[in-house]
This record gives structure tokens, sequence and C-alpha cells, in this order.
């Protein structure tokens, strides 16, 4: 886990926080990705979940932030199906959980970065909702590393890492913004990825045919 501090302008968080909170989001219903988070949490007595707060929006209302993050890690490319933003409700059963890893793939870690952009005009510690990390695949451990949710703070990660958001409680929405960055990463990597994330839901292209392209 590494932590990247003032990535934007400030008044570009504040623009984008407005965006998000302004409009209406579909959240998924249906996808690998909520059904295996209810497995986990019914496995270990937890209240289930109907959604999970993940939705695309139109990529161009975030060209600036993108390009920042193209120019971070230039070798990793962004593709728009695997940007989202993440609005978790305050009632949200959270569990320690995996993005993607099999064991095939340890080794090739460097092939994925997964990206948490905290998205929120101000946040104070005591209204929680940190992301902890509790160690890699196969090495696990029971006291985390946490990420505290500050406003325009970057948490990058690997796909191996064990990690969890938290309960929180605040006046105001919990706003994520959530990307994979792919680095020679095989098809069959994406594409599982992919349907773990959105089921069968259509691309990106095909719910915003017309939307301006971010590059």
């Amino acid at each position: 886990m590494d932590i990247v501090d003032n990535v934007i302008p400030m008044e570009e968080v504040n623009r984008l926080n407005n965006f998000f909170i302004s409009n209406e989001w579909t959240f998924q219903t249906r996808s690998p990705t909520l059904r295996f988070q209810n497995m986990v949490l019914k496995h270990r007595g937890l209240p289930l979940i109907k959604t999970f707060p993940l939705a695309r929006f139109p990529l161009h209302n975030a060209s600036k932030f993108l390009h920042i993050i193209q120019k971070m890690y230039p070798d990793y490319e962004i593709e728009d199906d695997f940007v989202g933003v993440l609005m978790h409700p305050k009632d949200f059963t959270h569990t320690p959980h995996y993005d993607f890893f099999e064991d095939q793939y340890i080794g090739k870690q460097y092939q994925m970065k997964r990206i948490l952009f905290y998205c929120v005009p101000e946040w104070k510690p005591e209204w929680g909702g940190n992301t902890e990390f509790y160690g890699r695949w196969n090495n696990e451990k029971e006291v985390p590393d946490v990420c505290q949710i500050k406003p325009n703070r970057m948490n990058v990660f690997d796909w191996d890492e064990y990690h969890t958001g938290t309960p929180w409680d605040a006046p105001i929405p919990r706003v994520v913004i959530t990307l994979y960055l792919w680095k020679n990463t095989e098809a069959k990597i994406k594409k599982k990825i992919y349907r773990y994330i959105w089921g069968h839901a259509p691309t990106y292209s095909e719910v915003y045919p017309d939307a301006k392209p971010w590059k």
C-alpha cells in the first residue's frame, strides 16, 4: 500500500465531489462481486447487502484527474471499463477481501495496480471510513495497516493485498473514485476481472456511446 496526498487541486476535488453527489447512479445488483461478497458475509454471520455501491460515470468529467494519474504511472494504462465511483452507504457491511488474486499470478503483481481516490471536500478522523490492509495472499495478519481517509488522498495497492473498508458516520457522503492500472496484462485476466466487477453488464462504451473521450 502506498499513500499519495494532494493528487489534484482541491478545487477539482470539490467539483468532482459535487458532480457525484448531485447525480443519481445505478449500482450493482447482479454482479459476481455482490454474490461473492454475500457468500463471505453469510459465512462470517454478518448481514448481507442488496447492492454493491459501484457505478460507472462519464469519464470526461474526471479527465484532469485521469490525466494526472496517467502521468504519475506512464508505464501503465487506464481503460474506461475499469474506472468507477464507490459510494458506500453508512449501513454497508464491510469485510476483508481480495479484489482479484489466484496462486498462478504470484510474482505478477506488477501487472495491475488498484487505486482508491478519496474524493471528499473534508473528512474528520472520528467519522471513520478508513481502508484497512491485512497483509497479502497466503500471508494475512490480524493487525492492519490503516489508510486514513482524507480529502485528495490516493491509496495505491497491489491485487494480492487483503483489505476492507470500515464503517463510517459523517454528515457528507463517502465518495471514492476507483480504478485499475494495467501493465502487460493478459487479455484473459482483464476479461476475468471485468466479469467479476460488472458481470455481463454492458461495457463503458455501450453505456455511454456518445460520451466525450477523456484522453
